[in-house]
């Protein structure tokens, strides 16, 4: 099967918005795509970079990166990128089909001069694309606390390497992410 990561078309919306409905089922799916819905629309978002995978000219699958900032005590920031959400067709899964949407993502977003990336997700999945565990351990704070039980989940990847050598900071993410509800795991 071949599979062609490209940027999302406005003619995509209604299918990456299906696939996320998919991939997240009944009880996740509506909120996750009334949050794209959101982060597409929000100027501090921007720029987003929202990328499809399609094969045979399907699409299966979305990521979605909004604009961030890690900024530090003494005023000093970090260009980051958040990424939020990712899906793949359940039909697909299991594939790799995430794993080079991120690829594409991280290539994409240096090339924009973006320095670090950083995800709220699954512990054991996001690792395997080149996220670190326990962005806490690192300096690295989110906009609302995140349990102790799930310091795992929230994870960093450098795209400048040793971009956080020495630094911590708070993440300032856009508004539409800015809320309380989307930082438990």
């Amino acid at each position: 099967m071949t599979i062609e990561i490209v940027q999302a078309q406005a003619s995509d919306l209604g299918s990456l918005l299906e696939v996320n409905l998919q991939a997240f089922g009944p009880e996740e799916g509506p909120t996750i795509v009334e949050l794209i819905k959101n982060i597409l629309l929000d100027s501090s978002a921007k720029p987003c970079l929202s990328l499809v995978a399609k094969s045979a000219n399907n699409l299966i699958g979305h990521i979605l990166f909004s604009k961030a900032y890690l900024v530090s005590q003494q005023g000093e920031s970090i260009s980051t990128a958040l990424l939020a959400p990712m899906a793949v067709k359940p039909e697909f899964s299991n594939q790799g089909i995430g794993k080079q949407l991120i690829k594409v993502g991280f290539k994409q977003l240096k090339q924009q001069g973006v320095e670090l990336v950083l995800v709220l997700g699954h512990p054991e999945y996001y690792p395997k694309a080149g996220f670190i565990n326990n962005a806490i351990e690192k300096g690295v704070s989110a906009p609302f606390a995140i349990e102790e039980r799930n310091h795992d989940a929230w994870m960093y990847h450098e795209l400048l390497p040793n971009c956080l050598d020495g630094f911590s900071g708070q993440l300032k993410c856009c508004d539409s992410l800015n809320q309380a509800e989307y930082w438990q795991e």
